[in-house]
């Protein structure tokens, strides 16, 4: 039996889907392994010392690899039950869906986690080096996440009564996070260049934090928004307004939210009450996922040390839509983002 039967098998099994095929009748609440349920608290997931994802490497013992087993089930289970439920609700609300969309976790935010993390830490090869970096890189990184946490709390306090002010605050951990990750923030301070390993393993943290503020940020976004309407410059100012796109363009877990978003924003470009930039840069996030090109040449990948963008609409024609929304040129973009430490 192949990786892919012993996986659908093992997603069967868990969730008792016996005779039914596999994703056709998933229950609303896919549940936690128990190796895991011990690490989720009013819905948020705490890795712990991350013994769980011990079998997931070479060398580990028959129980292990059980265990893990399960959790990688678990984990295809959220995928292929948020990934059928996101495909039917794109549809119902008529976006251009002309491609499968990704098969991943949405809207389940302990399963985004766990795909996160999974994903960000693969590249480590032993259980044995996970652990030393583990040892390394976390007390690092949980300095950090409660500095930002920090900062938040006291960004938050002072916006209370200013709703412009509360989209500036809502954007303060989301920019921390990402820059340290594209920008291969040194926490220790020292200059010094960290390994592989630890590399993978503070960013993978780190976008485990990542991953629970956009979920946080979206939800609170999307309750704002069906109240008051899109935030606007003209009703919230030119940086609110823009941080209001800021959180939209993150909240890739849900892709309905930001379709529904890019169309409130379009009307808006005309009457300048909504950034050019802003609206191409969303636009080429959502259309990579519904239709697989992008306009703008905003979306780019780095790949050995290289950086392209992806697939686009009019390959002949993106600089003249990049001028039409304000920005520069594709190649200009393209040795900003080459620049990174993070594509280097």
């Amino acid at each position: 039996m192949n990786k892919r039967c012993r996986l659908a098998a093992n997603v069967v099994a868990l969730l008792g889907l016996c005779g039914s095929a596999l994703g056709a009748d998933l229950p609303v609440g896919v549940p936690v392994p128990p190796a895991l349920a011990a690490r989720v608290h009013d819905g948020v997931f705490d890795p712990g010392d991350f013994g769980w994802l011990c079998g997931a490497f070479p060398g580990a013992t028959v129980a292990q690899r059980h265990v893990w087993a399960g959790i990688e089930a678990y984990i295809t289970a959220c995928a292929v039950r948020d990934t059928r439920v996101a495909t039917q609700t794109v549809r119902q609300i008529q976006a251009p869906l002309t491609q499968s969309l990704e098969e991943r976790p949405y809207d389940d935010t302990t399963c985004a986690l766990l795909w996160v993390s999974v994903d960000g830490l693969k590249t480590i090869q032993t259980w044995q080096a996970f652990s030393a970096a583990l040892k390394r890189q976390r007390p690092m990184v949980e300095a950090f996440l409660h500095a930002t946490d920090m900062a938040q709390a006291v960004a938050d306090e002072q916006a209370a009564d200013n709703p412009a002010a509360q989209l500036l605050a809502a954007v303060v951990t989301d920019q921390v996070l990402r820059d340290a990750v594209q920008n291969a923030l040194d926490l220790r301070g020292t200059g010094e260049t960290i390994s592989p390993d630890d590399r993978a393993l503070r960013d993978g943290l780190i976008w485990m934090a990542i991953t629970r503020r956009d979920h946080r940020n979206t939800a609170w976004l999307k309750a704002r928004v069906a109240r008051d309407g899109w935030p606007t410059i003209a009703s919230q100012g030119a940086e609110a307004s823009h941080a209001a796109w800021l959180l939209v363009q993150h909240a890739d877990d849900d892709i309905v939210f930001q379709y529904q978003e890019l169309r409130a924003m379009e009307p808006l470009v005309k009457s300048g009450e909504v950034s050019a930039s802003d609206f191409a840069f969303l636009f080429d996030r959502v259309m990579l996922k519904l239709v697989g090109t992008q306009r703008y040449g905003t979306q780019f990948v780095c790949k050995s040390h290289m950086v392209y963008p992806q697939p686009l609409e009019d390959v002949a024609r993106v600089d003249e839509f990049r001028r039409s929304a304000g920005l520069s040129t594709l190649e200009q973009r393209r040795s900003e983002i080459a620049a990174r430490p993070s594509c280097r």
